[in-house]
């Protein structure tokens, strides 16, 4: 019951926000992270963000991440222990988002998995019901330097 209808609105989700491709031009390939991962994102001012990847979406047109945003910015990239401590970035609840896999490449420059952790029944859980925030990896690079008060 609940997997399916999970497994729908994963399949679903790039297609309900974003413009459809034809059927035949369905987006190859998959999601770049795994759940758990760590990320440490340079942002243009050469500091670091970081995040972690909270769920993985190979299913239907649109492959993602859903990733959590953490309350990180510093001259060196994150270490583990700010991963395993889990500072959540935002006030009304972690800032989460849906990253399409389609725009891994031209920001990839700019993130580096440093690790995994195990991830936690406290941790933020895609459910498959929004609303979510979509966008891109280079959003997500934007919105933490916005956040970060960074000069872009």
């Amino acid at each position: 019951g609940n997997r399916l209808l999970r497994n729908r609105a994963e399949a679903s989700i790039g297609s309900a926000i974003m413009p459809r491709p034809p059927a035949n031009q369905q987006r190859k390939g998959k999601a770049p992270y795994e759940r758990g991962d760590c990320l440490a994102i340079r942002l243009s001012d050469g500091t670091f963000g970081a995040a972690v990847v909270l769920h993985q979406n190979n299913r239907g047109r649109e492959k993602f991440n859903y990733v959590g945003l953490l309350d990180y910015h510093a001259a060196a990239p994150p270490e583990m222990t700010d991963f395993e401590n889990r500072r959540w970035l935002g006030q009304a609840g972690p800032r989460t988002m849906v990253c399409l896999a389609h725009s891994h490449r031209a920001e990839k420059a700019n993130l580096e998995r440093v690790g995994q952790i195990s991830l936690t029944e406290d941790d933020p859980k895609f459910t498959g019901r929004g609303p979510y925030t979509v966008t891109s990896w280079h959003g997500l690079r934007f919105d933490l330097e916005e956040r970060h008060g960074v000069q872009q």
